[in-house]
């Protein structure tokens, strides 16, 4: 009625067998699609329009129009554009949150000014206060280095440090979202964390990571007194694309051609990268969020890592050595019998195989390669 909300029936046919049709995309609106599909353009905001189109009448049985798809894309990403703004915003203040739950933790954030004053987040580096003390205490000197690509609407890089903790295990220790990995970046992250972890210049201090130029030139500068160690497996890829001719050369065990790129009297028998290569495959899902979020997951991943680790390490008991490790030992005993042993002063030996000898003090527990 046009006067009163309501209807008024002047004629009533109760007997139907006719059935209403849902496949005209008519009958729904852009904005309705775009409510449908706002989480999985969050998560892959390259869905193309055609595919959309497809899951709009396999989900519900509708045929909308490509139109329909585009506008409802191109709504859903401007709304999702409107709330990262918002969320970007609140970078500081999940910064503080840090500091203030995590005393002593670090948190650095840096931004861009543009000539019309407007303000753009540039990175943002994160290591807690409990994460860095942990490796200072117990972890070994050993620390894998790399990056990988962000998945969500804005792009960038997460530059990760992962150590090694007794049982040489992952043992994540810094992060830090940035535009782009280059070396200025690298030079920025690297000053850091060695400033967290309390290592100088690197003295006694191993780094693995791929070739990746801005970063290899990044520890010249600022790791000079530290070993940097190249991945095994990004050499291996490297040389087969320069050397196709030699491919079958370094087919062989990366231990037995490897050493031409490591010092041999470092204590640190890693030649890959795999503590970083495992990091980025745990936080593949996490790259696709938005900034706070993906941070967030990777706390919690960190904080339940380090939880677990403390059950295990209870479980064991009185062990000074860990399980890992005592496995390396064992198989090394049924080896021993193969070296000979030189007494070369109290406490003192030279012990060879073959052409490699090693000066070993037991007093004070080292042992060196002989030259």
């Amino acid at each position: 009625m046009s006067s009163e909300r309501s209807f008024q029936i002047k004629s009533l046919v109760d007997d139907h067998n006719c059935s209403r049709v849902f496949k005209l995309g008519s009958i729904v609106t852009y904005k309705w699609i775009e409510k449908h599909f706002k989480n999985q353009l969050l998560k892959n905001p390259k869905m193309s329009i055609r595919k959309m189109k497809a899951k709009v009448s396999t989900k519900f049985n509708l045929i909308v129009s490509v139109t329909q798809c585009r506008n409802a894309k191109r709504y859903a990403l401007d709304e999702i554009e409107g709330s990262l703004i918002e969320h970007y915003g609140k970078v500081w203040s999940y910064g503080e949150e840090i500091m203030r739950t995590n005393p002593g933790s670090t948190v650095k954030i840096d931004v861009n000014v543009m000539p019309d004053s407007t303000t753009y987040f540039s990175k943002m580096y994160v290591c807690f206060k409990g994460v860095k003390d942990g490796w200072i205490a117990a972890c070994r000197r050993v620390i894998g280095v790399d990056g990988c690509f962000l998945k969500g609407i804005c792009r960038g890089q997460l530059l990760a440090a992962m150590g090694r903790d007794g049982n040489n295990h992952i043992f994540p220790i810094a992060w830090a979202v940035v535009a782009v990995e280059n070396k200025e970046t690298w030079k920025w992250f690297l000053d850091l964390l060695l400033d967290d972890i309390e290592m100088g210049i690197g003295h006694g201090l191993t780094l693995i990571s791929d070739q990746h130029k801005g970063l290899v030139e990044a520890v010249k500068e600022r790791v000079p007194a530290a070993e940097h160690r190249q991945c095994a497996r990004h050499i291996y890829a490297n040389f087969k694309k320069r050397f196709k001719a030699y491919e079958h050369l370094m087919e062989r065990d990366p231990k037995s051609w490897c050493r031409a790129f490591f010092e041999v009297d470092r204590a640190c028998d890693a030649y890959e990268n795999g503590i970083s290569e495992s990091f980025n495959s745990v936080i593949d899902l996490a790259r696709k969020r938005p900034l706070i979020t993906m941070l967030e997951e990777i706390r919690i991943y960190a904080m339940e890592r380090m939880y677990r680790i403390l059950l295990e390490g209870k479980s064991w008991g009185n062990l000074k050595i860990c399980p890992s490790i005592r496995l390396k030992i064992s198989k090394l005993k049924k080896q021993q019998r193969f070296w000979g042993v030189i007494p070369s002063g109290v406490q003192k030996y030279e012990v060879r195989i073959g052409n490699d000898g090693y000066a070993v003090h037991l007093t004070n527990n080292t042992c060196w390669i002989n030259v």
